[in-house]
């Protein structure tokens, strides 16, 4: 990959007739996945979104990611502010309001982490910021990105629910509402409501990984690769 183009005008002749694959020194520190590597150690920068009701168990699976990483700096906005002890056991700032890209730095490896806001209560200057985290700093300050919620269709608009590349679904009565996600990997809605067949408890969980050449696509309970066919799921 190169590093440079050359400026001069009595250069430009001598490049190839083919886009050029240039470096990003933005994205430098951007992890892959390798062989081996644990399928809950989602590659760095990555947007997830969490979606189940209460008592399902997302913020156990969250402290599982977590434990998975080596962040140099950690946020969390929640909803119930600093009054909650959910995370004690987490090395997590907690903040009184959405951090604006200019109030990240750039140096280091760092997680945000939005627990239970509903996005319909952020003011405008709140989802601008939300914007901005998850359309630039995630992928040019190394930022991963984990937002949880108790809905899909409602909670999450399409401007920001396009910028997600993993999804974590748990079985939610409203099936439905879930097909926007199913669409974007070639699931229909009798597929999505064949998939959460599987979950037989409220702790079960979907994956739908779209991070860049994922060994599993499709996984249940995080761990289990799911195999798609013409008649059912295995």
């Amino acid at each position: 990959m190169s590093d440079y183009i050359p400026t001069q005008r009595k250069n430009r002749n001598k490049l190839p007739k083919k886009v050029i694959p240039l470096k990003n020194k933005d994205k430098s520190d951007h992890e892959k996945w390798y062989p081996g590597r644990d399928l809950i150690d989602f590659p760095s920068p990555f947007c997830m979104y969490i979606c189940g009701p209460r008592n399902s168990g997302k913020s156990t699976l969250i402290k599982n990611i977590l434990a998975r990483k080596l962040y140099d700096e950690g946020y969390l906005y929640h909803f119930d502010g600093s009054n909650t002890q959910e995370y004690d056991d987490a090395d997590l700032t907690i903040l009184e309001d959405i951090p604006s890209n200019a109030d990240i730095p750039i140096e280091g490896k760092k997680v945000f982490i939005m627990e239970d806001v509903p996005y319909t209560s952020l003011s405008p200057d709140q989802k601008t910021d939300l914007w901005g985290l998850l359309k630039y700093a995630c992928s040019h300050k190394n930022m991963d990105i984990i937002i949880t919620g108790h809905d899909f269709s409602t909670s999450v608009p399409p401007n920001i629910r396009r910028l997600f590349n993993v999804f974590i679904l748990y079985k939610i009565p409203d099936i439905n509402s879930l097909s926007v996600i199913g669409n974007k990997v070639g699931l229909k809605n009798n597929d999505m409501h064949e998939l959460f067949q599987l979950c037989s408890n409220a702790h079960d969980n979907v994956t739908i990984d779209m991070t860049q050449d994922t060994p599993a696509p499709l996984r249940f309970n995080i761990y289990k690769k799911i195999a798609l066919d013409d008649d059912n799921f295995s």
